[in-house]
């Protein structure tokens, strides 16, 4: 905004100091422009800020158990992604990623289940080790592994041993 203001202010003292009639229209015209601009972009700012007062208006309305829906665990997982999946500091896209990673074929025992609204993803907790998401822009990463009730008891390590596997 600053840059418009300091182009206008240039072409205004250009427009008067020019001598040429159909050039100072021009220049006229234009510094004219840039104002009608200026203005616009102020009516934006103040149409942003109104809006973000009215947004945190209505979040602090919210039940902070409508945030995010959470499931007790235990639950096994086995990766399904070819490339596998990198573990997260925490539950959020944009959180990030540790270097331990599943490996595709690789079972774990999450604790927890949280899905957040706003998000459309369903991220796991593997207690000690960090948060995994079951499914990424439409593709499933992991997947669910019915377990018999017996075998339900997640074993300390997040890791789990499946029949078949070594």
């Amino acid at each position: 905004m600053h840059i418009l203001t300091a182009l206008g202010d240039t072409l205004c003292g250009m427009a008067e100091s020019s001598v040429f009639g159909e050039q100072q229209e021009r220049l006229l015209a234009y510094v004219k422009k840039l104002k009608g601009a200026r203005l616009g972009m102020a009516d934006v700012g103040q149409r942003v800020q109104l809006m973000q007062q009215k947004l945190n208006h209505i979040r602090s309305q919210r039940s902070p158990h409508t945030k995010a829906l959470q499931q007790r665990g235990p639950f096994l997982y086995r990766c399904v992604w070819q490339g596998g999946v990198r573990y997260r500091e925490y539950p959020h896209a944009s959180a990030a990623g540790k270097s331990k990673i599943v490996v595709h074929g690789e079972c774990v025992w999450a604790d927890e289940r949280v899905y957040i609204s706003g998000e459309a993803l369903v991220y796991l907790h593997v207690r000690g080790v960090g948060w995994l998401f079951e499914s990424r822009d439409g593709v499933q990463a992991m997947r669910l592994v019915p377990v018999p009730p017996p075998l339900v008891e997640a074993p300390a390590a997040g890791r789990a041993a499946v029949e078949g596997e070594a």
